[in-house]
């Protein structure tokens, strides 16, 4: 399980109606945008092992300025963790369904 961001998604970034497309943090959105990559690059190499991105939301952090939800609510984290043998493997979603690329 790789906890990502939609920041990291180019899809996302070029979305204008989307806040995250205003938000000036090159580095971690390049860092999120890698760990896409590994994740769909080692769900292809890894096909036995089920490997998957997700999108905790605005997380209340520092880094976040305390902004967002708790740490407690990643349940779009717990629920690829609790998928069933033959679950998803190299998808990228939040709480509300899938994150495109």
């Amino acid at each position: 399980m790789n906890v990502s961001s939609d920041l990291g998604s180019f899809r996302c970034f070029h979305d204008r109606s989307r806040a995250g497309a205003f938000v000036g943090t090159p580095p971690y959105a390049a860092s999120k945008a890698a760990i896409n990559m590994i994740t769909v690059q080692f769900a292809s190499l890894l096909p036995k092992i089920r490997i998957n991105a997700a999108d905790p939301g605005l997380t209340a952090t520092d880094l976040s300025g305390g902004h967002g939800h708790s740490v407690h609510g990643t349940d779009a984290i717990i629920a690829y963790a609790l998928a069933a043998r033959g679950g998803p493997s190299g998808t990228f979603a939040y709480r509300d369904g899938t994150v495109p690329w």
